[in-house]
Formats: C-alpha cells, structure tokens, sequence
C-alpha cells in the first residue's frame, strides 16, 4: 500500500532532503504578500535555496563561496547571507541573483537583521553595519572578544553580546 502524504508535508520533506536550514525571518517593516509563498533555506554546503511553498519546486539555488552557518534574512525583496569564509551577499530574492558581496575578512558570520536599509551582522570580535543598497561599511564596531550570536536592535541601538560576557 501507498501513502500519499499532504502537499504541504512533501515540501518539508523537500526542505530536508536538499538543505537541512532555516526558514528565514524578515524586516517587520516589509509587507509579507511579495515573498508570502517562497520558503528560503540554506545547508551547510553553501547552497542557499528558494522553495515554493504551494508545491515545493525549487525556483533557484544560490551557491555561496563557503560553507553557511547562519540563517538567511529577507527584507524589501533581498536575501542577505553570509558564509563561513566571511563573505557576505545581498540575493534577489525573486531570481537568485547576486546583487553584491563584500568580505567582512574573518570566519563564521552571524545572521543579520535588516532595520532602516541597513543590514547589521556580526563575525568574530566585530559588528558591521552595512548599507543594503550596495554593501558598503557604515560603521563597524570592534569588541575584546568574539561576539556570539546576531546582533538585536531595539529603537536606535543595536545590541550584542560577546564570550566575555558583555552586552
């Protein structure tokens, strides 16, 4: 006998067969309806993959330069992800192309978050802030130690912590 699983159940089949990953979370700021049906996940490997949810198709596939450890974030219609090898990318979320990278120079990028066109994200013992439009540095800060995790943003500060126990 046969079993036929529900629609929605193969897609998460799909999802970990091909890219054991996240889904991504997005900028409150954004309207849900654009992206509403596209499920992004990444897997180790590097490969970032953009699934539709109705019937769990793979539009496209993104190979990054390194291996991914962090989740992917969609905001205004733009995934941004970074790798291991301390690249990040901004991704039309819609085909899959790369709209620009920059190396942030250091191991393991955090997930960002994307407030105000800009996209924070930390690696090693630094936070960036990067303008979404192009990538560029706005700023970056410099801790003691290595931050762990991404960094959170509440009203106008954005918030981090490192191993040596400082927020």
């Amino acid at each position: 006998m046969r079993t036929i699983l529900p629609p929605r159940l193969k897609i998460w089949i799909v999802l970990l067969i091909v890219a054991f990953g996240s889904s991504c979370s997005k900028d409150k700021s954004e309207t849900v309806l654009p992206l509403a049906n596209t499920i992004y996940a990444v897997n180790e490997t590097g490969e970032v993959y953009a699934v539709d949810a109705e019937n769990g198709l793979i539009k496209w596939v993104y190979q990054a330069k390194g291996y991914i450890d962090a989740s992917p974030i969609v905001s205004k219609g733009v995934l941004y992800i970074g790798d291991t090898r301390g690249i990040f990318v901004a991704i039309d979320a819609v085909s899959g192309k790369e709209k620009w990278q920059v190396d942030l120079r250091g191991r393991d990028l955090s997930s960002a978050i994307v407030s105000d066109n800009i996209v924070y994200v930390t690696i090693g013992a630094t936070c960036f802030a990067l303008r979404c439009s192009d990538g560029s540095i706005l700023w970056k800060f410099e801790t003691t130690d290595s931050i762990y995790g991404g960094p959170a943003i509440a009203g106008e500060m954005v918030y981090f912590g490192d191993y040596g126990k400082h927020l």
